[in-house]
């Protein structure tokens, strides 16, 4: 028997074919026990919270997926083992299933590698102009894991150091903490971070690229402004390495297109660009030892500076000016995207794919009569006059009743098309749109035509309520044969809804308006009317039959006070 047990995606439905991890209730190190709530999974429609079915021996040892990730049905989620399992046996058993890469969250910290020695740096040759001989050791490149450099840049933030430092450590993976501070009031240096890298050029750090959903998180935790953010992770930028140059160093859009459009090479590299200097040019610069010094470290071409010393001598000051120039120079404004792309989440990728299949393969016809609702204002006013704390009733709830009655006189139309025929359906099981962050969802009222309007209107209320906070269960949500949609409360005169599939219609309902009619006595009067329109699946539902549904709708509207039976 396996020593390692594997925790995978459920599948919550037959629909079901994958779930996005939204929160993690569990952590390394937990034990899994029966009833133990592991993970909320969001899926088309609904986030259900996955809790364990039976004990797990041991204690979770790997987390697989992380927050935000997509997975298959039946997809690795986390791991769970005893203790005298290795890591080893667990990153084979990993590997084995597709998951070799790096774990999402493992019991050690990731170790932090050495790579080769890296080519000759640009610096070296830079002393070498400058007339330094003593050789600048090679620069090792340094693999920093992410978590390893969120903590370096979370250090530096604490210690007392120059933006720019502080921004060159950051970019460098250089942890201030280690360094000695040598500037006003033990304030870390330009000079002391360039010191401790010997040689301040970002190819000599090999970083591991983050994941878009990393980057994000990352830049989340980032104090920036919200389009300085959108704009980061569009272009991939990591603006736990920027210092903001805005208020409180807030990062700003300028701070980020200043990265974006940056060229690859680093600043140093800028300076390098230029015609080297000859030893003798070099050399008949006006320097100070320490500013010569340092512009070697810096690689930055002493011909090209202007000193503001005696007689153009060039100190360190104009030197980490020149370097400052080149970290934070403006460069040509570039046109910002005016738009965000939003990630489809599996809701909306569902409600794409059905609406999609449906306007692409059901001929839709549509119906639209106004009903007029004096009566029923009149009798919903009454009804709420006297509720006497109950709910009260709104023009939805009486609505949806007399649509449930409709259609029991009128069952061709509570019908869905199928490839082996068309399934008429004896009972109304009444589909109820209900707007939700992120997209749609419809659940269902069932044998509505045998609810009052009371019965109908606390469902109602019930499942809209659920629909918000993502607990709606798999059963109420399937198992519809018609949808009433209402837009009313948004001032929409009338539209035309699109069929949920295999559904054979919905109802599409507008606001209540005041109309100037034609009265009895031949003057004009004033009446409350709502138009709806009625889609029909024409393979299944014919204009007369639509027709007739609509006839029987306007009577029991128009005669509401049958609906309170």
């Amino acid at each position: 028997m396996s020593r390692i047990h594997p925790i995978t995606v459920p599948q919550w439905g037959l629909e079901m074919t994958e779930g996005t991890i939204s929160a993690w209730h569990v952590a390394i190190g937990d034990r899994v026990e029966k009833g133990r709530e592991l993970v909320d999974i969001e899926t088309a429609k609904i986030i259900n919270t996955m809790e364990a079915m039976s004990d797990v021996p041991g204690v979770i040892r790997r987390l697989v997926a992380k927050e935000g990730e997509t997975l298959p049905v039946g997809g690795l989620l986390a791991v769970a083992a005893d203790a005298d399992v290795s890591d080893a046996e667990i990153d084979a058993y990993l590997a084995q299933n597709g998951q070799g890469g790096a774990p999402a969250a493992a019991v050690a910290p990731a170790p932090i590698a050495q790579a080769a020695e890296a080519p000759v740096s640009p610096l070296a040759d830079v002393s070498e102009v400058a007339g330094q001989p003593e050789a600048v050791p090679a620069p090792i490149a340094v693999a920093l894991s992410d978590e390893e450099r969120e903590r370096i840049v979370a250090r530096n933030a604490t210690v007392k150091a120059s933006p720019v430092a502080r921004r060159v450590a950051d970019r460098a993976g250089i942890d201030l903490a280690t360094l000695a501070a040598s500037g006003r009031h033990g304030r870390v240096s330009l000079e002391d971070v360039a010191a401790a890298r010997q040689g301040l050029y970002e190819a000599a750090v090999v970083i591991p690229a983050p994941s878009d959903a990393e980057l994000e998180q990352r830049n989340a935790r980032a104090h920036a402004s919200p389009i300085a953010r959108r704009i980061a992770n569009r272009s991939r930028v990591d603006l736990s390495t920027l210092a903001g140059s805005g208020r409180g160093g807030r990062i700003s859009v300028a701070d980020v297109e200043r990265v974006r459009r940056a060229p690859a090479q680093t600043p140093v590299a800028e300076f390098a660009s230029h015609e080297p200097a000859t030893p003798a040019a070099a050399s008949e610069v006006r320097a100070g030892p320490a500013a010569r010094k340092l512009a070697a470290e810096l690689g930055i071409d002493l011909t090209v500076l202007r000193g503001t010393g005696a007689r153009n001598t060039v100190q360190m000051g104009d030197v980490k000016e020149a370097f400052r120039t080149a970290l934070t120079r403006d460069l040509p404004a570039a046109p910002v995207e005016d738009f965000e792309l939003i990630r489809l989440t599996p809701m909306r990728k569902a409600i794409a794919a059905s609406l999609t299949q449906s306007k692409q393969t059901i001929p839709h016809f549509y119906l639209t009569v106004d009903l007029e609702l004096d009566a029923l204002i009149a009798l919903r006013q009454a009804v709420n006059e006297q509720s006497e704390g109950r709910r009260k009733l709104s023009l939805n709830d009486f609505v949806m009743r007399a649509v449930a009655l409709a259609l029991r006189e009128v069952p061709a139309a509570n019908v869905h098309f199928t490839d082996a025929g068309i399934k008429q359906f004896s009972g109304v099981h009444l589909c109820v749109a209900v707007a939700i962050d992120g997209g749609l969802v419809t659940p269902v009222i069932r044998n509505a035509e045998d609810k009052g309007v009371f019965a109908i209107a606390a469902e109602t209320a019930d499942l809209a309520e659920r629909a918000r906070s993502r607990t709606l269960s798999q059963a109420q949500l399937t198992g519809g044969t018609f949808t009433v949609s209402n837009l009313g409360m948004y001032g929409v005169r009338q539209f035309d809804a699109v069929i949920n599939p295999p559904q054979g219609a919905i109802l599409a309902v507008g606001t209540v308006r005041r109309e100037a009619c034609e009265a009895a006595d031949g003057g004009v009067a004033f009446r409350s009317r709502m138009s709806v329109t009625l889609s029909c699946d024409h393979r299944a539902i014919d204009g007369a039959v639509g027709a007739s549904f609509l006839a029987a709708l306007r009577k029991w509207v128009e005669r509401p006070y049958a609906l309170l039976g």
